[in-house]
């Protein structure tokens, strides 16, 4: 069974979250095993930073029992969660299953359970992917058939020889199989596109695109 983040944060009390949220900004910052930039798609470090602090700021003020201040805290709370609940499956592209990159991330780990059967196996790949020119420069659209448990579809591109693996890129992570648009490509240039579904036991298997140009 591949190495998963916890993610279950809206269990939490405030204080243990501040303190969660806290260490995981301070591991990310900086962290050697993530290079910055990141994907697009995926809330930088430096903004997870900014939202935490803002939570922490409203925290304070809540603390006097302002209804109005409580309930803009509680949203800053959600904004920070679903920044984190992104992060973490980028986390665990890039990990790739290997538990010591991704104890570097702040975040918990699941429990490995050894011996036990990983479920009904990885996703097959999504069918129909169909890439076509977008109404701007640089932009591609992309679209699968939704997959049945794919939670999200990761979506990576290559500008030279797709045989070799070095040549692959993430370029973001979408919650739906369609309307996936990638945009800043260079016109002119060929571009090979693949998306895979991500489900509870981890990534599937690449469906691939054959080249296509930015115009």
């Amino acid at each position: 069974m591949s190495a998963k983040l916890i993610v279950t944060f809206e269990s939490c009390s405030l204080p243990v979250f501040l303190t969660k949220s806290e260490r995981i900004v301070t591991s990310l910052t900086g962290n050697s095993h993530y290079p910055l930039p990141w994907p697009t798609a995926v809330p930088a470090p430096t903004a997870l930073a900014n939202a935490f602090a803002n939570l922490q700021r409203l925290a304070s003020a809540a603390a006097s029992g302002d209804t109005a201040k409580i309930a803009a805290r509680n949203l800053a709370r959600d904004e920070v969660t679903v920044m984190l609940k992104k992060i973490a499956l980028y986390l665990e592209l890039v990990a790739d299953g290997d538990r010591a990159i991704l104890e570097t991330t702040g975040y918990e780990l699941a429990k490995a359970h050894g011996g036990h059967s990983p479920g009904p196996g990885v996703l097959p790949a999504p069918e129909n992917l169909r890439v076509e020119r977008g109404p701007l420069s640089g932009v591609l659209l992309v679209q699968v058939h939704t997959l049945k448990g794919a939670g999200s579809y990761e979506v990576q591109i290559a500008s030279a020889d797709p045989k070799v693996e070095t040549n692959w890129r993430l370029v973001t992570l979408s919650k739906t199989a369609t309307h996936i648009e990638l945009t800043g490509l260079t016109p002119g240039t060929v571009y090979y596109v693949r998306v895979r579904g991500i489900g509870s036991h981890g990534p599937g298997a690449w469906a691939e695109s054959s080249g296509i140009m930015a115009v």
